[in-house]
């Protein structure tokens, strides 16, 4: 309610006045039309309403039914995000329960979240980043914990089924979701290298496959381009937009940082790589040592092994999703900015808290 009347009403851009008008078309029979024409590739139809590939329609179809209920366009694309960061605060706290974080980090994490200047932002504004963020928290929870009851040979199927449905999902709400999905499906094949029970859980995969592979065909149909076309060959050298990682993640936890500060933070980009990845590795090293003996004594629900799973399968999707987003950047004229990381805070707020 403050950041309403802070910004003195819902905010829009070009892209919010685009997810309006698909909805709008899609009330009248039009599937994920648009007419709002300004990409080359709903220009090369040469009609209006164009069909539109550029942005998958998930988004647009939510805001269509909340226009249902008798709301604005706006007025939908704005409860449509504020229900969505709401529902991304409840998997955090899902998330802090299974991992049984301590009362002072539990609640730190909620509140962590909450108060965040760019989680205010996108639950107020009728962008796509609150929906994607919460489908994409909520389909890491149920993988991992679906995982893991299956490694402890138990029932997992709909959990399983669940979570990765919500990455396709997540995929017809932003095609960024697909880095989020090879995430998901490289760490328990790689966990199945050395235990091959692991390997089970991708027999689970099929409904969000199933998804990407339906809008990926009406891309294809429409466009003859799996991406949903304005490709534009460019090769971006890939060192300044490496060094942007780290200040774009210090603007997604403390918002904007002075031009001086984002300067001597491109310069820390190697040596913060380094330690990170020293950090997790220690890590992982003592939650192994520690997790052996009780894996030994047969039990079943040990919290150093629900913490290592964790930071394994949403650390792997992490590094995955941040790279994917980098190379799009790389070989595009897409935008690496805190938009692109907004995704990420969830999983980096959970593992701040662990």
């Amino acid at each position: 309610a403050w950041r309403v009347v802070a910004v003195g009403g819902i905010e829009l851009n070009d892209d919010g006045f685009q997810y309006q008008s698909v909805a709008a078309n899609a009330l009248k029979g039009r599937f994920a039309q648009t007419s709002i024409a300004y990409y080359n590739t709903e220009l090369s139809h040469g009609r209006l309403p164009a069909p539109l590939t550029t942005f998958p329609a998930g988004y647009p179809l939510a805001i269509a039914l909340g226009m249902t209920l008798g709301l604005s366009s706006a007025q939908a694309g704005f409860a449509v995000s504020l229900l969505a960061s709401l529902a991304t605060l409840i998997a955090l706290d899902r998330i802090a329960r299974w991992l049984r974080l301590r009362p002072m980090g539990h609640g730190a994490l909620l509140v962590a979240f909450a108060i965040n200047a760019v989680a205010m932002h996108y639950a107020t504004s009728v962008f796509t980043e609150a929906l994607f963020t919460a489908l994409c928290t909520w389909a890491t929870l149920h993988w991992v914990v679906g995982t893991h009851e299956l490694a402890q040979g138990r029932a997992a199927g709909a959990r399983l089924l669940l979570g990765f449905g919500l990455y396709g999902a997540a995929y017809s709400v932003r095609y960024a979701g697909l880095f989020l999905i090879l995430g998901a499906l490289a760490a328990p094949a790689l966990e199945a290298l050395r235990r091959r029970r692991a390997a089970l859980a991708l027999r689970y995969t099929w409904p969000g496959l199933a998804i990407v592979a339906v809008v990926m065909l009406r891309n294809v149909g429409g466009v003859g381009d799996w991406k949903g076309g304005n490709d534009k060959s460019v090769w971006n050298d890939p060192w300044p937009i490496l060094a942007k990682t780290l200040p774009n993640l210090v603007n997604l936890a403390f918002g904007s940082v002075s031009r001086q500060a984002s300067v001597v933070l491109k310069f820390a980009v190697p040596l913060a790589a380094v330690l990170l990845a020293c950090a997790i590795a220690a890590y992982l090293w003592r939650l192994s040592r520690r997790a052996a003996p009780a894996a030994q004594a047969g039990a079943g629900h040990d919290g150093e092994i629900e913490s290592r799973r964790f930071v394994v399968y949403a650390g792997l999707g992490l590094l995955l999703y941040v790279a994917g987003i980098a190379y799009v950047r790389i070989t595009s004229v897409t935008a690496y900015d805190v938009r692109m990381f907004y995704p990420t805070l969830p999983v980096l707020l959970a593992l701040a808290a662990l």
